[in-house]
């Protein structure tokens, strides 16, 4: 699936917020769509910010953890893998399919398993230490690190997500900075 990217530099202001307007629009009638074997590396909001995305981005509502067919709500900007982190997305969805991890909460041995699994599958300086709490089947979690982000996929992002949104006041910016950005590996639930 491919999503539009905005052109990087354009010489009139106006022709450039038309185009960022109209791609909003064109991704705001389309759904992302997860289905197995097609797993979808996102950065991702959980709570709205005050302001407006200055990318594409798409509302969704995950379901995950197995038969407790949990919801997470966010909005995604969904990135391009690489193409061998794709193979690796790939089998980190088949590992974890059908496992109902997260289902009443994620084990230890589920976390390190998983940690193990995502630095030799995706990336060796990825990790999920700060980011587990979210893990479970569906929603694989790797920490915020710009660098390996940067590696695993083939999108420019700036070194502060949060230069994403145009916020509506300085004081929006500082509420909620800590914690507002999570990199995800959505998956197919297995119910």
């Amino acid at each position: 699936m491919s999503f539009p990217t905005l052109v990087k530099s354009m010489s009139d202001p106006l022709t450039h917020a038309i185009r960022v307007e109209q791609e909003l629009e064109m991704l705001a009638n389309r759904e992302l769509i997860v289905s197995e074997g097609k797993p979808v590396l996102v950065l991702a909001v959980t709570y709205p910010p005050r302001g407006k995305f200055t990318r594409p981005m798409v509302d969704i509502s995950h379901q995950c953890g197995g038969i407790a067919c949990h919801h997470m709500s966010m909005t995604v900007l969904p990135l391009t893998p690489n193409p061998m982190i794709l193979a690796g997305m790939q089998l980190l969805e088949r590992e974890w399919y059908d496992t109902c991890m997260g289902a009443l909460g994620t084990s230890l041995e589920d976390v390190l398993l998983y940690r193990s699994q995502l630095k030799s599958l995706i990336h060796a300086d990825a990790d999920c230490n700060m980011s587990y709490r979210d893990l479970q089947e569906a929603v694989y979690t790797i920490d915020l690190d710009m660098r390996v982000i940067r590696e695993l996929c083939e999108d420019e992002l700036p070194d502060d997500l949060d230069d994403l949104i145009k916020f509506d006041t300085d004081m929006s910016r500082v509420l909620g900075m800590v914690g507002r950005w999570k990199c995800y590996i959505l998956a197919e639930n297995s119910d």
